[in-house]
């Protein structure tokens, strides 16, 4: 009976062994898939592409932007950036977003207002990245 109850604890000593060594291994891996996440999203730039190559005052001007890769995003929200005197003002366009490519429309105000701010932002874990997109373009009447 001894014999039993030893066999056995030595078993569930080895596999208790065995189960820290896999939850080890398992946040070793995890720590370098969110690492491997971190360097191609700090690696990657927004572009923009506008529909015309003019904007037109007072009408919807349509723009893709892309994250150029084949590869899937993590999770990232996108904000158009404004100016308040010297306060930075966010408008969320796409939360949660995991596209590489995105529509924004944009509508000038007036004839000096001819360029907009993006900005896409990745929330990994504990660090956020951002990446900005700014496009300038001229205006036609």
């Amino acid at each position: 009976m001894i014999l039993g109850t030893s066999c056995q604890n030595q078993k569930i000593a080895e596999l208790n062994n065995r189960i820290t060594e896999l939850e080890d291994l398992n946040t070793e891996l995890t720590d370098s898939l969110n690492r491997y996440d971190y360097l191609k999203v700090i690696s990657s730039e927004l572009i923009g592409i506008p529909d015309n190559t003019n904007l037109v005052p007072n009408q919807p001007n349509k723009f893709i932007f892309l994250l150029p890769t084949i590869q899937k995003f993590p999770e990232y929200n996108v904000y158009r950036i404004t100016k308040n005197g010297n306060e930075e003002v966010r408008e969320l366009q796409y939360e949660n977003y995991k596209e590489s490519r995105f529509e924004f429309n944009f509508i000038p105000k007036s004839e000096n207002d001819k360029s907009f701010e993006l900005l896409a932002e990745f929330d990994l874990d504990s660090i956020k990245v951002q990446i900005p997109g700014i496009i300038d373009m001229t205006l036609t009447e």
